[in-house]
């Protein structure tokens, strides 16, 4: 490999690390501000977080996360700094014993802690510690689906504008996805909601009807030859 290439790849190494470096001493630096907060604030902490610092629970509660676990791991600064923001996150959800094996090499992935790419080492991490599952609760069932509709909202709509260089079948597919939605939605959640076996029934049904996308992509490819 020419010698040039290689010196560009150890440049922007170092390039990446020192990024991690600032962005986890900015994280560090909110999870201060946050914990003084929190103790003037005590039980108004949340309405602080939404009124005045305009932040997300969820997020507050990372950097917190993230404060503490660096704290409890200071030894181990050195190797901390050299992660991406996602592998620190995810490092500072487990307890500090496999935290500090896999830090310390004792666990390995695929490749080296600081060398492994953000997505491989999501996979990885979410095999080898799989989330508890969630706790079925009206918030949680309320929040994910709404915002899996927001999502499934926003990319029909971009469909929608690009429809011209979808195939009729792949239209059809799309369809018919969102014919299931709507009957599950009347079923599920409308205003006249009733708990009773023929809305299983009816949405098992319609499920079947409903082609995949594979199917869909089978028969493209048939019609094509």
């Amino acid at each position: 490999m020419d010698q040039r290439l290689v010196e560009l790849a150890r440049k922007i190494e170092l390039s990446r690390k020192k990024g991690n470096r600032q962005s986890l001493g900015v994280i560090l630096e909110c999870a201060r501000i946050l914990e003084k907060a929190r103790a003037i604030a005590k039980r108004d902490f949340g309405r602080w977080l939404k009124e005045r610092a305009h932040i997300e629970q969820t997020t507050a509660y990372r950097y917190l996360a993230t404060g503490g676990f660096v704290r409890r791991n200071f030894a181990l600064m050195q190797r901390i700094e050299l992660l991406s923001l996602a592998k620190i996150y995810a490092l500072s959800s487990l307890d500090d014993t496999r935290a500090r094996r896999l830090l310390e090499g004792h666990d390995q992935f695929s490749a080296p802690l600081d060398r492994i790419s953000d997505l491989q080492f999501r996979k990885e991490f979410r095999v080898r510690f799989p989330s508890p599952p969630r706790r079925l609760h009206r918030h949680n069932i309320f929040r994910a689906a709404f915002s899996a509709l927001q999502h499934a909202h926003d990319t029909m709509k971009r469909a929608s504008l690009n429809a011209r260089l979808l195939t009729p079948m792949q239209r059809h597919g799309l369809w018919a996805k969102v014919r299931i939605l709507h009957g599950l939605a009347l079923s599920g959640v409308g205003p006249d909601y009733r708990e009773t076996k023929s809305h299983s029934t009816r949405d098992a049904a319609a499920r079947q009807r409903s082609p995949s996308f594979s199917s869909l992509r089978a028969r493209e490819k048939k019609a094509a030859t």
